[in-house]
């Protein structure tokens, strides 16, 4: 299909991945890539610094080593990030939120809550983890969170809205690899089926009250933007303070590059 993309990243098109991806290594080498060549990517507007800590793993596994990002100087609670690849999200978030964030190399984030001043912030699947340790820490008793970022976030293993039948064919995120990521995530054969949990898949949450106040972006040619806004507005109809930012013309994520 052709799609209005924006002026802006039409130049950036042809570097981007654009495939289901089930090698991890190859679409983070056509990332790194296409940042070697040009493509824009943010930079806070305040000096970051970094360090690397060992934190206990769960019962049975090893410690995880996590990334901290802050600040120079800063001394608050930690936040924490869900993991991804690559540092400009933990970046990002420590500049916007002027606080430390801790970007976990496993699943294993817990470690960074405290217990008043905390924020769960995370995007595409990291958006996911972060609605799920939302909704974990509303179920049970705590920590208390602040605020939730969810940033074109993956809440939906069903995979049944208009924009994830459409946008198959769209580069550096689309359908198809959403399929490998659910499979990768919740095992072969589970996606779409009754035997998910609501906190693997956000989406399937019926009750979405009691919740902290939410930052919820959404783009237009990404196959996440349907369940982004419907979860939105859901959160707004438990009367969460909820808002919501839809980017015309840009593909998934295409604004925090």
């Amino acid at each position: 299909m052709t799609y209005a993309y924006d002026a802006e990243i039409t130049p950036w098109l042809e570097m981007l991945p654009n495939g289901p991806f089930a090698d991890v290594r190859e679409r983070r080498a056509i990332g790194e890539a296409a940042v070697r060549n040009g493509l824009p990517s943010y930079e806070p507007d305040v000096a970051i610094s970094t360090r690397d800590v060992t934190v206990p793993g769960p019962e049975g596994a090893p410690d995880v080593m996590v990334r901290v990002y802050a600040p120079a100087g800063h001394g608050r609670g930690l936040r924490r990030v869900p993991p991804r690849p690559g540092e400009p999200l933990p970046r990002r978030a420590g500049g916007l939120l002027r606080g430390p964030d801790v970007g976990p190399r496993s699943r294993r984030a817990n470690w960074a809550s405290t217990p008043t001043d905390s924020a769960s912030p995370g995007r595409a699947r990291g958006g996911g983890l972060a609605a799920a340790v939302t909704l974990l820490a509303r179920d049970r008793g705590g920590p208390a969170l602040c605020f939730q970022y969810l940033g074109v976030a993956e809440l939906d293993d069903r995979l049944q809205t208009p924009s994830m039948r459409d946008y198959d064919d769209v580069p550096l995120w689309n359908s198809r690899a959403t399929e490998v990521s659910w499979d990768c995530y919740l095992g072969e054969g589970r996606r779409g089926t009754t035997d998910v949990s609501p906190y693997a898949a956000p989406s399937r949450v019926q009750d979405l009250s009691g919740l902290p106040p939410a930052f919820v972006i959404a783009c237009q040619y990404d196959a996440f933007r349907d369940e982004d806004i419907d979860y939105a507005q859901r959160l707004a109809h438990a009367d969460v303070p909820t808002e919501l930012a839809l980017y015309p013309g840009v593909l998934h994520g295409g604004i925090e590059k």
